[in-house]
């Protein structure tokens, strides 16, 4: 998890962070701890073609 905080001064027309222009990257990897740490993987495979 990244230390400290950053504030998101402005959203593209997407919903992610563009301004100030370092924020992208901590931004991702708290999401990527959050999900890992709060959402169960239920799924073996994940490729529809995989499905067996």
């Amino acid at each position: 998890m990244p230390k400290g905080r950053a504030l998101i001064n402005e959203l593209d027309e997407l919903g992610e962070p563009v301004d100030p222009v370092g924020v992208m990257g901590p931004y991702k990897s708290t999401c990527g701890v959050i999900v890992k740490n709060y959402i169960p993987i239920k799924y073996q495979v994940w490729s529809a073609k995989d499905k067996t």
